[in-house]
């Protein structure tokens, strides 16, 4: 019973979202290896 205009609107909606989401993963990751990386080389170093 959906129109096509709501269908793609909803298709669009959710490739949106699942790209924020995915990006957000990505950023989540890259700043613990970051915080991984960093400070045991701080805590080490006189």
């Amino acid at each position: 019973m959906f129109s096509p205009l709501c269908m793609s609107f909803f298709a669009f909606f959710l490739i949106i979202v699942s790209g924020i989401f995915s990006i957000k993963m990505e950023f989540c990751l890259t700043a613990s290896l970051l915080c991984k990386s960093k400070f045991p080389v701080r805590d080490t170093s006189p």
